[in-house]
């Protein structure tokens, strides 16, 4: 299974590459489509950007770093329904949204594998 896909519902976040499982965890590189005027789209790309920003905090002070509650300004998004789709287009819903870092990088777990 290789994952080429993004979709938080029934949008089109971005394209997959360079991914690798490991540790019940997927982890790889996200060309991000435009954002349009949808506000879903807008949203999605706050929460990104949020992500980005908390793991640069994070990186910069490890011992003490953001609070992980941050994290709820995006509830929204983060229980949204999302899911990757693979070469054969078949979709696979993901355990909440992914985690996005600097230079385009996510990670994310498969809904039926939860550590």
């Amino acid at each position: 299974m290789t994952p080429k896909k993004l979709y938080c519902e029934k949008l089109l976040v971005g394209d997959l590459f360079d991914t690798q499982y490991s540790d019940v965890t997927w982890f790889g590189s996200i060309k991000l489509l435009a954002v349009t005027d949808d506000p879903t789209h807008r949203r999605i790309l706050e929460y990104i950007l949020f992500c980005e920003d908390w793991n640069d905090r994070t990186a910069a002070d490890p011992m003490d770093g953001p609070d992980a509650d941050e994290f709820d300004a995006f509830n929204d998004i983060i229980k949204a329904n999302w899911f990757i789709e693979i070469d054969s287009q078949e979709r696979h819903p993901i355990h909440l949204a992914p985690v996005f870092s600097r230079g385009n990088e996510l990670s994310w777990r498969p809904l039926n594998e939860q550590a």
